[in-house]
């Protein structure tokens, strides 16, 4: 049988699934392990992996993006103490921020919600697109506030979820973008397609 490390270097090698679960079979100590060695920049006194990956660059990027988002929605609870307690979340949120959009789980909204309104486009992209498909009253609000948002794309998802809930206002937004020729033109396509792909009839 593999141990620990061996299991996390050999998905980070093949990106495969059947090695993701075997990282994720060891249980809450292969959350604190890779937690540990992703953010080991910072801990100095976190072993190296061993053994050593062979994969490097922006492969090895997206592999740890992968693994460090699929344990820790596996053991979101602890994962989320984990960032929160060492600032990791407040400091470095993009990947917590990205890794929460499917996660139906009210802590993991309230934080999407919490980065709703940041600076960053693309934390309130996520954001959004995190709140979009939900139907509580907070996550509405959120998207409400969101249709007039100066990013493009934040604007695109909002519409889309009020098109969830609103399928006449939906379309009245969406077109608008579609129409708008200061909208990026892959945006404004993308908004062609989801209004194309929207029934034609019924609420």
């Amino acid at each position: 049988m593999l141990s620990l490390d061996a299991a996390i270097s050999k998905f980070l090698d093949s990106q495969r699934d059947e090695d993701l679960k075997a990282v994720i079979a060891f249980g809450r100590p292969a959350l604190l392990r890779v937690l540990n060695l992703f953010y080991r920049s910072r801990d100095k006194d976190v072993a190296p992996l061993t053994p050593s990956p062979a994969v490097q660059g922006y492969d090895a990027a997206d592999a740890w993006g992968i693994l460090v988002a699929s344990v820790g929605r596996e053991f979101l609870n602890e994962f989320l103490d984990w960032v929160e307690t060492r600032g990791y979340l407040g400091r470095d949120p993009l990947l917590i921020v990205s890794m929460l959009k499917g996660v139906e789980d009210t802590r993991a909204r309230d934080i999407l919600i919490r980065y709703s309104g940041h600076r960053d486009s693309l934390l309130r992209y996520h954001a959004v697109a995190g709140l979009q498909w939900r139907d509580d009253a907070d996550s509405i609000g959120v998207i409400e506030r969101r249709v007039s948002d100066p990013d493009a794309l934040v604007k695109l998802f909002a519409r889309k979820g009020v098109a969830r809930r609103d399928r006449e206002r939906g379309r009245k937004l969406l077109t608008e973008m579609v129409g708008d020729t200061l909208v990026p033109p892959m945006i404004r396509k993308d908004a062609e397609s989801y209004l194309n792909q929207m029934p034609t009839e019924g609420p």
